[in-house]
């Protein structure tokens, strides 16, 4: 599940300040426009849930405009059986599952194809 955080939670946890150096550093990346945080959401997936289908974050009209980044920040240790992001590789043509260890952030473009 998608859930958007409700913005009282976003303020008490103050998720702006603690992204701050990533999104500047996006912001010096991506030059103009200026790159705009969206939304914060969590993804709740309990244990045995159904892998998502392959998807990119960008597939809103807006977001290729504006170059969307997909920040993804795990709560929990990220592994085969407790499963996590997967990015599908063209040129490979294969899926690697993505382990950052938690707290760590995965910063990735929204156009990469993943689930």
């Amino acid at each position: 599940f998608d859930l958007k955080l409700p913005e009282f939670v976003v303020e008490s946890l103050q998720l702006d300040q603690l992204l701050e150096p990533i999104t500047n550093r996006l912001r010096t990346i991506m030059g103009n426009p200026e790159p705009i945080i969206r939304t914060h959401n969590i993804v709740f997936a309990p244990v045995g849930s159904p892998e998502q289908n392959w998807h990119y974050d960008d597939c809103m009209s807006k977001a290729k405009l504006h170059r969307y980044f997909t920040i993804l920040i795990p709560l929990n240790t990220i592994d085969s059986s407790s499963g996590g992001t997967e990015i599908w590789s063209k040129r490979q043509k294969r899926a690697d599952l993505v382990r950052p260890r938690p707290g760590d952030a995965f910063v990735f473009n929204g156009s990469l194809c993943h689930r």
